[in-house]
């Protein structure tokens, strides 16, 4: 653990804003946020709740953990206490593009998709790299309706793209949205696209792969919007996507996505002990029976030279 190492010197405190990070508060906050990060990842609550609440406490403007405490009940779909936490993270960083995130993805929870894509517009506006925030923006604008709010969809989408050129799930919210918007040449443009890379998919995903770009070239564009659909059923069983996916969308099985660092405190350096130069091992004979119990052998070195030992 990263905390093993720290060094702690004297016990003075500052409890009414960051503590030192010679004080003994500066390591009770990196072990309780630290922790309350831990449990917020594997879905202890009780004690991400009470560990973050003590991180916070004593560390008051760092903005870390209150945003880990307002995902937590984000998560909960206590909208309230999430709103509280997020907005005393906002007004400690308020241009941290990750809050204004957090506070785009409550806003959408709650039903507020305007005051959703105001927040989300801010975090673009901070970060134009942070890609899941753009595919958010992206998402929320085209669910607002409308040609024009359709058409700033595919532009975030292409925005991406941008960055991230050979991200295929994106190539295909693009491909999704030119279809439905009857853009032909962008449709076109972004299947051909596509197809560069499908010699090595499955078979089943180049029949449906077919089926678009004959789509894609017909009379009428819109018609491949269906065949978009078809195609990303099947994509997902190819990891080029699954990996393009996970690069722009948080998983639909989480809501938002925790501080795994501070934004104000110095973030605690590791140090591993000093090496063990005295450790030494003994060659000894597999006792009679042993070898019909081995449940893993590999090699190592012994020494650091010569040639490896088999070990079981």
């Amino acid at each position: 653990m990263l905390l093993s190492g720290l060094l702690v010197a004297g016990t003075g405190a500052c409890r009414s804003g960051a503590p030192d990070v010679s004080s003994t508060d500066y390591r009770a906050t990196v072990s309780a946020f630290y922790v309350g990060l831990a449990a917020l990842q594997v879905g202890d609550d009780v004690r991400a709740e009470a560990k973050l609440q003590e991180a916070a406490t004593l560390a008051p403007d760092e903005p870390a953990g209150w945003a880990n405490l307002g995902l937590l009940y984000l998560r909960q779909k206590e909208f309230e206490k999430a709103s509280e936490n997020l907005e005393k993270a906002r007004s400690r960083a308020p241009g941290n593009a990750p809050i204004h995130v957090l506070l785009g993805t409550l806003e959408s929870g709650r039903g507020r998709y305007a005051e959703a894509i105001t927040q989300l517009r801010r975090a673009v506006e901070l970060d134009a790299k942070n890609l899941k925030a753009v595919y958010l923006l992206a998402q929320e604008v085209e669910r607002a309706g409308g040609a024009d709010n359709e058409a700033e969809a595919q532009r975030l989408f292409e925005k991406i793209l941008e960055t991230a050129p050979d991200n295929l799930a994106t190539q295909l919210e693009v491909t999704r949205l030119a279809a439905k918007r009857g853009d032909a040449d962008t449709l076109r443009r972004t299947v051909a696209r596509v197809a560069e890379r499908a010699s090595a998919w499955p078979p089943e995903v180049q029949e449906q792969l077919r089926a678009l770009q004959e789509a894609a070239a017909g009379a009428n564009p819109r018609q491949a919007g269906t065949r978009v659909a078809f195609m990303r059923n099947v994509l997902v069983r190819v990891a080029e996507y699954r990996q393009g996916l996970s690069a722009v969308r948080y998983p639909p099985e989480e809501i938002g996505e925790p501080f795994t660092r501070f934004v104000k405190l110095p973030t605690p350096d590791s140090q591993p002990a000093p090496l063990d130069e005295a450790l030494s091992f003994a060659l000894e004979p597999l006792a009679a029976g042993a070898a019909e119990n081995w449940s893993w052998a590999g090699a190592a070195s012994l020494t650091g030279e010569g040639t490896p030992a088999v070990l079981t």
